[in-house]
């Protein structure tokens, strides 16, 4: 009993497969394309087009990570001061005494 030839879809599936694990394992080597391929005995030309076929199906998206301060809850004022409908001025533990005054005289003089 002979075994059944492969279909062309299973060898097709077998080299991707192949030439899929050579990409990544090169990917993570840190060497270049030919000395890759010359350490695993591949064909440089083979090589070649089989990553330029998965760059094309596979996107170049990468994940970067981005550092994340913590979210500070919104401080309430310790002191709110609402002049007419167009100025609010909140005080906060540690201001400036004279900055405050010279603000409280820029604003009595408007």
């Amino acid at each position: 009993m002979t075994t059944p030839r492969p279909s062309r879809q299973d060898e097709r599936k077998r080299k991707e497969q192949h030439w899929h694990h050579h990409l990544l394992t090169w990917k993570k080597s840190g060497l270049t394309q030919a000395e890759y391929c010359r350490r695993n005995q591949l064909s440089i030309k083979c090589f070649t087009y089989w990553k330029s076929r998965v760059e094309r199906r596979e996107p170049s998206m990468k994940l970067v990570p981005v550092p994340v301060s913590p979210v500070r809850e919104k401080e309430s004022a310790e002191l709110s001061f609402v002049i007419g409908e167009r100025y609010r001025v909140e005080v906060r533990d540690g201001f400036n005494p004279e900055t405050f005054e010279k603000l409280v005289r820029v604003l009595s003089r408007i």
